[in-house]
């Protein structure tokens, strides 16, 4: 929201914050931080988070029914932080979340600065990168005998579990589906299985989907030749 607010409209936010997803992070951190878990946790308030959903889908009223909604939000969420203050001060850990909560101005402000880049140099690679691409793909095609779209699950899956006759691997979700899949750890199966094919499959998925389209993207950049990325100290489980 502070992004937002700086970036679109040039207001700066001033004096202390307070996050109630950092708080609710630090609290409980296997749980849930978002509004509706909070508000349901911490408050009294009745659930009415499906109104922001129905509004952008047409489902709800006019405007003055979505600024409503919007005014539930800033409600509960003044509601729901100073019961989450009082649980960080039994569990000790104030200081711990005044550390998180810091973090934010400076993010915030490498976010709006953005990081130059050598954008020069970048296309430079840029052009190496293609190159190594071709040169897989080339060694990928003598290899399997037949044109491969790697980026395509049902062609790999199909080259590997048709064409070769290879135990296809099953992907198993929390809800006891399971479907075939020929993801990175099905490739990493394959690798040890003995097919080389796996390898340049898994080599030239990386290079194509995230250093090419990611790191190396000139779409990325924005006219000052910046990288503007979003910093969240309160989401990466790593903190960064």
């Amino acid at each position: 929201d502070l992004g937002i607010l700086l970036h679109k409209y040039g207001i700066k936010a001033r004096g202390q914050l307070h996050d109630t997803q950092v708080a609710q992070k630090i609290l409980m951190p296997e749980y849930p931080a978002g509004l509706d878990f909070v508000t349901y946790l911490w408050t009294d308030i009745a659930y009415y988070k499906d109104d922001g959903k129905k509004f952008l889908a047409g489902k709800l009223g006019g405007w003055d029914q979505f600024y409503t909604y919007n005014g539930m939000d800033s409600i509960a969420t003044a509601a729901a932080h100073p019961n989450q203050l009082i649980e960080l001060s039994k569990q000790d850990n104030l200081g711990t979340y005044q550390c998180q909560v810091d973090t934010i101005y400076p993010c915030l402000y490498m976010s709006e600065r953005g990081t130059r880049v050598d954008v020069q140099r970048m296309m430079k690679k840029r052009e190496l990168v293609k190159e190594e691409i071709k040169e897989l793909e080339d060694k990928l095609l003598h290899m399997a005998g037949v044109s491969i779209s790697y980026n395509s699950p049902k062609q790999v899956s199909h080259y590997f579990y048709q064409t070769k006759g290879i135990k296809p691997y099953v992907k198993r979700s929390a809800k006891g589906s399971h479907a075939v899949t020929s993801n990175d750890e099905a490739l990493r199966r394959l690798i040890r299985l003995g097919h080389p094919e796996a390898k340049l499959i898994q080599q030239l998925r990386y290079l194509s989907t995230k250093v090419l389209s990611t790191y190396l993207s000139p779409d990325k950049l924005s006219s000052d030749g910046r990288f503007h990325a979003s910093y969240n100290s309160g989401r990466t489980k790593t903190g960064r």
